[in-house]
């Protein structure tokens, strides 16, 4: 059986601008073979990223930030 995920792929790419804005790039693709799966996605997907993204801004912010 394969993974309900199975044969889709999520890039994404953090850059920094010359600015010194931060910007995240995320692409996606997918089959969508599992009934429903690709209303799921735009439902949860937000939500999913959003978090990550929070988490990355705080990472930045760490590590990066101004003195």
């Amino acid at each position: 059986m394969l993974h309900v995920l199975y044969n889709g792929q999520i890039t994404r790419e953090a850059y920094q601008a010359e600015d010194g804005a931060w910007f995240v790039v995320t692409r996606g693709i997918g089959n969508n073979e599992t009934p429903l799966m690709g209303e799921i996605n735009q439902y949860a997907g937000p939500i999913i990223f959003g978090e990550m993204d929070r988490k990355l801004a705080q990472n930045i912010r760490l590590h990066h930030g101004r003195p």
